[in-house]
């Protein structure tokens, strides 16, 4: 539930039953978590957070597959991401990171993939729970 409007100031009379108060809620959703559906129904997604100052995202967005959750803690050197995919959906996966010189694992496993406008892209993803880690290259 939602306010009419964004404050008191803005419209003194205001009730809590108004949908169009979230609007800006999909933002985090497609932004912040990156979640975007590359065709109809979500058969193909697109994992492309945009963290900003965000440290810390959890995260379930319900289609017609499935669930799809992205988890990620982000800090200067590493980035650690928990992506489910639900059956019939696969995935692409941009990693942000501030440097190329960098490790990027999924699922403990390193991958070898390009980097490009400050992101890693991992793809295709299948459906499933996914861990993926980057971290700076001279890490011990």
């Amino acid at each position: 539930m939602t306010m009419e409007a964004w404050g008191q100031a803005y419209k003194p009379n205001q009730d809590w039953n108004h949908a169009w108060g979230t609007a800006p809620a999909n933002a985090i959703v497609r932004y912040v978590a990156g979640i975007q559906p590359l065709t109809p129904g979500y058969g193909e997604v697109q994992i492309r957070p945009q963290p900003g100052n965000v440290q810390q995202v959890d995260l379930k967005l319900r289609t017609i597959k499935g669930d799809i959750s992205v988890k990620f803690h982000h800090e200067p050197d590493t980035l650690h991401l928990r992506l489910s995919l639900p059956g019939n959906t696969t995935g692409q996966v941009y990693l942000p990171f501030n440097t190329k010189k960098a490790v990027v694992k999924m699922n403990g496993k390193i991958v070898h993939t390009a980097y490009a406008d400050g992101y890693f892209r991992v793809r295709p993803v299948e459906p499933g729970v996914h861990d993926f880690e980057v971290y700076l290259a001279d890490r011990p």
